[in-house]
C-alpha cells in the first residue's frame, strides 16, 4: 500500500492545492459503485486463479482498488468541505458552482474557466483526482436532486426534469434510466408502492 501511494505521489502528483495522495483510515464508508464492484470482482477472480503470475495480478488489482478508494475519498472530502475550500481549491470552487447552479444547464466551458484550465486538461485532471469525469459528476448531482424531488413532492416528471436543468423530458428520463437503471416513474412507484401516480 505504501509503495503504491509513494508511486502515485511521485509519478502522478495531485493538483497543487489538493495535497498528496493518501488514504483516510477513518473514512471507509463509501457508496457502492460499478468501479468498486469491478475492482473487488477482479480481486476475487485473481485470488482464485492458479496462474504463476497470480501474485503480480493480485498486486495490480490491489493498486487499482487503492487508487479508486483514494479518488473516492478525495471527492467525498471536497464535496463535504467545498464551501470552506472554495477560495483556495479549484475543484472545490467548481463544486460550489455546480451546487449553486444545479437547477440550470451547466456548461463545461464555464467550469473550465472557473478552474483556469483547458477542457482536455480539466477532464484529465478531474478524472485523475476523483475517478469520474466532470460530466459524470454533474449528472450524479442532478440525479441526486431528481431523486430528492421525486421522493418529496408530487410534481410531474416534466417538472422534475426542468427543475434539474434538463431542457428535454426525454433526455432526463434516458439519463435517469442510464444512471439509476430504472425510470423516474418506476423510482417513485418503488418508494410509494400502491399509490397511483
Amino acid at each position: 500500500m505504501i509503495r503504491t501511494i509513494h508511486f502515485l505521489n511521485r509519478k502522478y502528483p495531485r493538483l497543487e492545492e489538493s495535497g498528496d495522495w493518501k488514504i483516510n483510515m477513518e473514512q471507509f464508508f463509501l457508496l457502492n459503485s460499478e468501479d468498486f464492484t469491478a475492482a473487488i470482482n477482479k480481486m476475487i477472480k485473481v485470488s482464485m486463479d492458479s496462474s504463476r503470475m497470480k501474485d503480480t495480478f493480485a498486486e495490480l488489482a490491489l493498486r487499482e482498488l487503492l487508487l479508486k478508494l483514494m479518488q473516492t475519498q478525495a471527492r467525498q472530502f471536497v464535496e463535504a468541505q467545498y464551501k470552506e475550500m472554495a477560495s483556495y481549491n479549484r475543484f472545490a470552487a467548481m463544486i460550489q458552482y455546480v451546487q449553486e447552479n444545479i437547477h440550470q444547464r451547466i456548461s463545461v466551458n464555464d467550469l473550465c474557466r472557473k478552474v483556469y484550465m483547458s477542457r482536455p486538461t480539466f477532464f484529465r485532471i478531474f478524472k485523475r483526482e476523483f475517478g469520474i469525469t466532470p460530466i459524470e459528476y454533474i449528472i450524479k448531482e442532478k440525479m441526486k436532486l431528481a431523486k430528492d424531488i421525486l421522493l418529496n413532492s408530487n410534481i410531474t416528471i416534466n417538472d422534475v426534469a426542468y427543475q434539474c436543468g434538463f431542457n428535454s423530458v426525454n433526455h432526463f428520463i434516458k439519463t435517469f434510466r442510464q444512471f439509476e437503471k430504472i425510470t423516474p416513474l418506476q423510482f417513485k412507484k418503488m418508494q410509494y408502492p400502491g399509490v397511483i401516480l
